[in-house]
């Protein structure tokens, strides 16, 4: 062992996020499983969703984004019908053709 005088990093080559986050219903973001028991709250909606083309479209999209996004979080806070899915690619180039910084409100 001995003193660390020197360290050496390597990074990936600079890149944009092509980053969209949005907020929408926490079923439509984290959608349950057919099988899943469901809090109270959310047991009704999930009735009318159970099975539909949005149930299967919201899979899609969370397993899509899960398996081939750079980056993925989703945020839900207790009590809240919503949350929040920071998902990105690190594809994107500054200034690009649909390139643009856009917040959600």
């Amino acid at each position: 062992m001995g003193v660390v005088t020197g360290l050496w990093l390597k990074l990936d080559p600079m890149s944009y996020a092509t980053y969209q986050p949005f907020k929408t219903s926490v079923l439509d973001a984290i959608p349950p499983t057919l099988d899943e028991a469901m809090p109270k709250d959310f047991q009704d909606k999930w009735d009318k969703l159970k099975g539909t083309a949005e149930y299967l479209n919201a899979v899609k999209r969370f397993e899509e984004a899960a398996l081939n996004d750079y980056y993925a979080e989703w945020f839900w806070f207790t009590f809240q019908d919503e949350a929040w899915v920071n998902t990105w690619k690190n594809d994107g180039v500054r200034g690009a053709e649909g390139w643009q910084e856009v917040y959600p409100s």
